[in-house]
């Protein structure tokens, strides 16, 4: 079911209407947009990936998927021929 609903700063979700489960809890996804995320939770969220990661962890300038694209077969070009 799609769903349209309310995320206050915090974490509440209000739905339009009263919605009634079969269970207690049900695991839902929730898309929030960049835009509208403050800058240190980024920031926080940034540095707890960075801390998983390890050494694999670092800043990479903004690419778009056509120039990843690029590089990969690059890549796979160096590597196979």
């Amino acid at each position: 079911m799609h769903l349209h609903a309310l995320l206050d700063n915090n974490g509440k979700v209000t739905f339009p209407k009263p919605l009634f489960l079969k269970t207690e809890q049900v695991k839902v996804e929730i898309i929030i947009p960049n835009d509208v995320i403050a800058p240190i939770m980024v920031s926080v969220i940034r540095q707890q990936l960075d801390k998983i990661l390890g050494q694999y962890s670092h800043q990479r300038s903004a690419v778009s998927p056509y120039q990843d694209k690029i590089a990969w077969h690059q890549h796979l070009e160096n590597k196979y021929l």
